[in-house]
């Protein structure tokens, strides 16, 4: 479980979080669903803004 992860400032870092996390998703019960407001960020012409 991740305890504490800085805010993702940049399309970059939103990336690099995903492909790390997709590393775990055969273990994470629809994994998909839970990364898909990250991966629409990824979206081209896509306004960033991180909550």
């Amino acid at each position: 479980m991740i305890t504490s992860l800085p805010n993702l400032a940049s399309v970059r870092e939103v990336r690099s979080f995903l492909g790390h996390a997709r590393f775990y998703r055969m273990f994470i019960k629809n994994f998909n669903k839970i990364a898909l407001p990250l991966s629409k960020l990824l979206e081209k012409d896509v306004d960033f803004k991180f909550d």
